[in-house]
């Protein structure tokens, strides 16, 4: 049964939690502006669809012990957890309240911070999962953008850790936790180890893939299809969807994706310790952060720009004015000529790399061979290439798994 009606405000939850102010709706809680009566302070509360006749009394137990482990946590990147409890039947979890927005809003609003300040958060995520980790043993099991506040001065802090599972915690793995859209294969499988953080790293790169290039791995309304494309498809990689970014960071996101877990980063100490490598590895770079196509943009904006200097530092007026947008037009015709035979180079290549790939042992050397012509050519590409290469990906995958 689920308890999805909107508390009133002033009414109490758990004896001490005053509810003030709806703050939004989730796919596993309501999340309220409430304040701590005991206390005078405001608090976050979120109440839980789940009520307790959906669930066996034992997790009543579980939760709590759960919220109090993660309520000894003290780490400047982690949303602190307060309380959690039954109040009629409804499970509520109360955190500190953090003035900001989710990543999930800014990014919805198109809002998100530079791809810079990204890292930061992340790698300061990262450092605060190795903490709960290392601590007690914590692991989160639902990371995500709409789990990651960012504060008014730019901070990152990860939400819901109190609802995480500890090593010792032998519930399914298939729970009410899980976000499709990051979720790990083994987590969609129920195989995952308790205590690991494998299956974390997988979601942590899936919400990175997301911010930066726009778009989720696996993207899709239908949850158990999303679900199935984790555990049978390869993750596309970040490169093909989004260009400008430091190369390390393209083989980070990728090696969280992967689906083999031994090949993944180990720990979140190599992560965040490779992000913020990479951050002072790149000081004073500002990667440009846009999804991979082929036009005329960049070739205008770099003639534009040579005209300019060629025009100040020559200073010959008007018919040097004339010259130029001469040089600017004929450019522009001939980058007009060499997109149109592009179309026609991508079709041909493509007929190539279709002769070429049923040729080769290994579905893995196919697998390279169509994404290297998909990220030459990117929107010019064929859309069967992208037919062919999930194809090759499944045969890859099944090869791996005899």
């Amino acid at each position: 049964m689920l308890k999805t009606s909107t508390l009133e405000k002033g009414t109490i939850i758990g004896g001490d939690f005053e509810i003030e102010e709806k703050l939004g709706k989730g796919n596993m809680a309501i999340v309220y502006k409430a304040r701590q009566v005991s206390l005078n302070r405001p608090v976050a509360l979120k109440i839980l669809f789940n009520t307790l006749e959906d669930e066996d009394k034992s997790f009543l137990d579980i939760f709590q012990h759960e919220i109090r482990s993660a309520a000894l946590l003290v780490h400047p990147n982690l949303i602190h957890a307060i309380e959690a409890g039954e109040d009629n039947g409804r499970l509520f979890f109360v955190m500190e309240y953090v003035e900001g927005e989710t990543l999930k809003k800014l990014q919805k609003a198109d809002q998100l911070p530079s791809v810079a300040r990204i890292i930061k958060i992340m790698a300061d995520i990262a450092s605060a999962l190795d903490y709960g980790v290392k601590k007690f043993g914590l692991t989160h099991g639902d990371i995500k953008p709409d789990n990651i506040m960012v504060t008014k001065d730019g901070e990152g802090k990860l939400a819901d850790f109190g609802l995480a599972q500890t090593k010792e915690d032998t519930r399914s793995t298939s729970g009410i936790f899980v976000t499709p859209l990051y979720a790990a294969p083994e987590t969609v499988q129920g195989i995952i180890k308790p205590g690991s953080p494998l299956a974390d790293i997988y979601s942590f790169g899936c919400t990175l893939f997301h911010l930066l290039a726009g778009v989720p791995p696996f993207p899709g309304s239908d949850p158990d299809e999303v679900c199935r494309m984790h555990t049978t498809h390869l993750a596309p990689k970040l490169e093909t969807r989004v260009s400008g970014l430091p190369k390390e960071l393209y083989e980070l996101v990728d090696q969280c994706l992967l689906k083999k877990r031994s090949k993944r980063p180990h720990d979140w100490k190599e992560i965040s310790q490779r992000l913020y490598g990479l951050l002072e590895g790149h000081k004073g770079y500002k990667p440009k952060h846009k999804v991979i196509h082929v036009n005329a943009d960049e070739h205008i904006d770099a003639v534009h720009s040579a005209a300019i200097r060629y025009r100040k530092s020559k200073k010959n007026g008007a018919k040097l004015t004339i010259v130029v947008l001469f040089v600017i037009a004929a450019i522009l015709g001939s980058t007009y000529a060499l997109l149109k035979q592009e179309d026609w180079r991508s079709a041909a290549d493509f007929k190539k790399v279709q002769a070429k790939v049923p040729t080769y042992v290994s579905p893995e050397t196919a697998v390279k061979h169509i994404r290297r012509y998909i990220n030459h050519y990117g929107e010019k590409a064929v859309p069967e290439a992208h037919e062919l290469l999930l194809k090759y990906e499944e045969k890859a995958l099944q090869s791996e798994d005899k």
